[in-house]
Parts: structure tokens; sequence; C-alpha cells
């Protein structure tokens, strides 16, 4: 997470592609941030004085790489609508056993709100829902939601926090905004300063 946005330059992907900047043409105009970040993070990383994963065997160290790369990889916001597709189709194919689960989770709350020693057997997570969230697929959708989610979370924050880091990051638009208006390029959304 550290490093999912490192070396960030304050300009999106669109504007790199459109500019043909370095980094674009680096990437084949593919996530070319999330690329650079992921580029950079393993180049850190591979330091000898920060070799996170020096102790992992070959195969493991391949599967972390994955992972990590993955997850960086859909912060890019080109991701965010499949994503949401993905989720609602998880949703409506397991919806018996989400709702299910649902009833354990509020069922266990309750009991440790009320110091309930039991709760009939009742376990959260269900071991139900943990097997469907075990499964490869289901839980690289999760991790890489998650991830994405932690990443443009601002306005979950409390208002203080979300309005000072809203005001930089619309300050970030504002400026790339007006490199796009010198280079002669459309503006993009919220790039608009006046």
């Amino acid at each position: 997470a550290v490093c999912h946005d490192i070396g960030h330059p304050g300009v999106n992907n669109d504007f790199l592609v459109r500019t043909s900047d370095s980094l674009a043409i680096r990437y084949n105009d593919i996530s070319p941030l999330e690329n650079m970040h992921c580029a950079r993070m393993f180049d850190i990383i591979t330091k000898p004085r920060a070799e996170v994963f020096g102790a992992l065997q070959k195969e493991q160290y391949q599967e972390v790489r994955s992972i990590c790369v993955a997850a960086i990889l859909h912060t890019d916001n080109v991701h965010h609508m499949p994503m949401v597709k993905k989720l609602q189709v998880f949703d409506e194919v397991h919806t018996e056993l989400l709702v299910q689960a649902q009833e354990v989770y509020h069922r266990c709350q309750s009991a440790l709100e009320s110091s309930e020693a039991s709760v009939d057997g009742a376990v959260w997570p269900t071991r139900d829902l943990s097997e469907l969230l075990w499964e490869g697929d289901n839980r690289a959708m999760l991790r890489n939601l998650v991830f994405h989610f932690a990443d443009i979370n601002n306005t979950t924050r409390p208002f203080a926090i979300c309005k000072e880091w809203a005001v930089l990051v619309l300050e970030e638009f504002f400026s790339q905004g007006d490199a796009e208006k010198q280079r002669g390029l459309p503006v993009g959304p919220l790039n608009n300063r006046d």
C-alpha cells in the first residue's frame, strides 16, 4: 500500500497518454502510472538493505510479486466499474450464502454487545463464507477491491481530514488542467480551475 502511488507526477494516465509522455510510451499506454509504481517499488525492495521479500523462496516471491502487481494495477480507475460489476455478479450468484453470513454476523455482534456467553455455536465469518472467499478468483477480487477502495476512500474519513485532502486533490486536478490548457488539449473533467 505504501508504494501504490510512489513517484506520482500529479497528472493522470489520460494526460500521460495524450501528451505521449515517456511513461505512456514505456508502458504502451496501459496504466502507465500504476506500472511505474510497481516498477519503482520492486526497484527499491530488491536493493540489499530493503529486501523485504529476501527470505522468500523463488516460487513464494513470484506469487507475492504477482499479488503486489495485480493490486497496484487495480488502483487504476479504468478498473473501477468492471470491479463494481464483478462484485454485483458475485452478490447475485451468492446472495443466499451472503444473507446467511450476514445474519450470523448480526447474531455475533448482538451477543458481544449484550455480553452473552453463547451465540448458539455461531462463528463469524461462517465456514461457507470463508471457503467461498478463499477460492483463488474470489480472493483476488476481494484483495483488489479492498486495495482499490483504500486508494479512493477519502470521502469516508472524518470531514476535517476529508476536506483537507479534497482541497489538495482538487489543486492537483487544477494544475493538470492548467497544463492541458497550455498544451492546447481539451481540459479534463474536474480539471478546470475557472
